[in-house]
């Protein structure tokens, strides 16, 4: 969804492509970082608006029609996967998305007013 909000290709942003077969330890995270050496800027620009991006990306995953557990490359296929989307999980997409959002908005409202970047009024859901 990014190349719908900035300018970009979307070979220039990247994310991680787990690997089942690896031991080591990951944390928890959504990465999302600039392709080129150095950066040109794509990631700090999707950092203000990132709230949006993951409601735009809960809304492509759950108009997606495909039947698969593991997804498409409509929905959550990374067609640069490393790993060849081994982990991907539809239903597991959609909660991690979700809860990113929810816990976003906990934390703008921890403290009054519970407002965004862009000065809207936020809730708890």
């Amino acid at each position: 969804v990014l190349p719908m909000y900035i300018t970009c290709n979307p070979k220039d942003v990247a994310t991680e492509c787990d690997n089942p077969y690896d031991t080591r330890y990951r944390p928890m995270r959504l990465l999302l970082f600039d392709r080129q050496p150095g950066g040109i800027g794509i990631a700090a620009q999707a950092w203000p608006i990132f709230r949006e991006l993951l409601q735009a990306a809960i809304e492509l995953v759950e108009a997606c029609e495909c039947e698969e557990p593991s997804g498409c490359p409509a929905c959550i296929h990374y067609l640069d996967c490393s790993e060849y989307n081994n982990v991907l999980d539809k239903s597991s997409a959609l909660l991690v998305l979700k809860a990113t959002v929810d816990a976003e908005v906990s934390i703008l409202c921890a403290s009054p007013p519970c407002r965004d970047d862009a000065g809207m009024t936020l809730s708890k859901s």
